[in-house]
């Protein structure tokens, strides 16, 4: 079964502050945070059951 991942707008919106943040503070670094998301996203997507399920 392949997974599928969507981001909350919310979340999108301060993503994309970060990444503003990041480039202000250094050149590029905004980028390599985005990378880092994605990449953080691609292991969640391939290994779902990797982390324990926390319950509230």
């Amino acid at each position: 079964m392949m997974w599928t991942v969507s981001i909350h707008e919310a979340a999108e919106m301060e993503i994309d502050e970060a990444v503003g943040f990041y480039d202000q503070e250094s050149p590029g670094l905004g980028a390599a945070f985005i990378d880092e998301v994605q990449r953080s996203l691609r292991i969640i997507v391939e290994f779902p059951a990797a982390s324990p399920t926390m319950k509230q």
